[in-house]
């Protein structure tokens, strides 16, 4: 069953990211939130709560293949109807395998999905940077590990 979303990211901001500060020392600037497939979908609706307005203590997002088709692409419809905040050196990776592409004519093309996105987020301007990649040869359960890797490196290069 699905849901909870909101739960969970109220667990993040409130209790895991304090009791982390807590315990270690951390850089507050550099907290990266990382998912695949749904986890990409709840990176993605976090990314989406914070440039509502929402209180969030993740700067960064990484998302392989992200499950933005789930209920007839609602999060996409979201970010569509947003009003942005300022969102000073926000980085949002983005990507999903090539051999994803559904013959589901229904379906938007991962050029598509990847265009629309990118038109509903804001502009450097509003200190939110947007990349998206595919990777022509890999499918949906093969991202993650270029993904988070190639993502860490393109979030943190000086």
């Amino acid at each position: 069953v699905s849901g909870g979303a909101d739960k969970f990211l109220s667990f993040i901001n409130h209790e895991l990211v304090p009791y982390v500060d807590q315990t270690y020392t951390t850089d507050t600037t550099k907290r990266v939130l990382m998912g695949h497939s749904l986890g990409g979908y709840f990176t993605m609706y976090a990314l989406q709560q914070s440039l509502s307005g929402k209180e969030n203590k993740v700067h960064h997002y990484i998302a392989a293949s992200p499950s933005l088709h789930y209920n007839n692409y609602y999060l996409l419809h979201q970010f569509k109807s947003n009003t942005v905040a300022q969102h000073a050196n926000t980085k949002v990776y983005l990507t999903y395998g090539g051999l994803e592409d559904s013959n589901d004519t229904t379906s938007l093309t991962l050029n598509n999905l990847s265009s629309q996105l990118a038109a509903a987020l804001p502009k450097q301007a509003n200190g939110l940077t947007y990349k998206c990649d595919i990777y022509s040869n890999l499918d949906h359960m093969d991202t993650q590990l270029p993904t988070f890797i190639k993502g860490l490196q393109w979030v943190f290069a000086q």
